[in-house]
C-alpha cells in the first residue's frame, strides 16, 4: 500500500515529493528535448549523392519540387510522409552551406559531416 497522506511517519521520498509538487509523478521534471540518435533508417541515404547534386545545380528549388522529381526518376517510390523527412535534410544542407560561406569550412567532407551528424530538429 502506497503512503498514507493522513500520516506522515508513512511517507516515502516518492510519497513526499507528490505531497510537496502536488503531482503523482515525478517523471515530468525530466528534461526532455531532441534525441542524438537516429530512431529509423534515412530513407534518403542512397539517393543523397543525387539530391544533393539537384541542389547545388538549383539551390533555390524547394524540397517538395525535389521530392517529386525524386519520386518520377527513381524506381522504388517514397511514401508522402517522407517529404517532411527531405525537408529536414534540405534545411540541414541549407545550413551547411551557409556555414561553409560564412565560416570557411575545410571541405565538401567536413560539410557532408556537418548535415549527416546534426542534431535531429523538431
Amino acid at each position: 500500500m502506497r503512503g498514507d497522506r493522513r500520516n506522515p511517519r508513512s511517507f516515502r521520498l516518492k510519497n513526499a515529493l507528490e505531497y510537496v509538487i502536488g503531482e503523482k509523478r515525478f517523471t515530468f521534471l525530466l528534461a526532455t528535448g531532441p534525441r542524438p540518435w537516429r530512431t529509423r533508417v534515412d530513407p534518403f541515404q542512397d539517393v543523397w549523392l543525387l539530391l544533393e547534386q539537384w541542389l547545388n545545380e538549383q539551390p533555390d528549388a524547394t524540397a517538395k519540387a525535389l521530392f517529386q522529381r525524386l519520386q518520377a526518376q527513381t524506381p522504388k517510390p517514397f511514401a508522402a510522409g517522407q517529404l517532411r523527412t527531405l525537408q529536414r535534410r534540405v534545411r540541414e544542407w541549407r545550413t551547411a552551406i551557409a556555414r561553409r560561406l560564412v565560416l570557411g569550412a575545410s571541405d565538401r567532407a567536413e560539410v557532408s559531416m556537418i548535415v549527416c551528424n546534426s542534431e535531429p530538429s523538431a
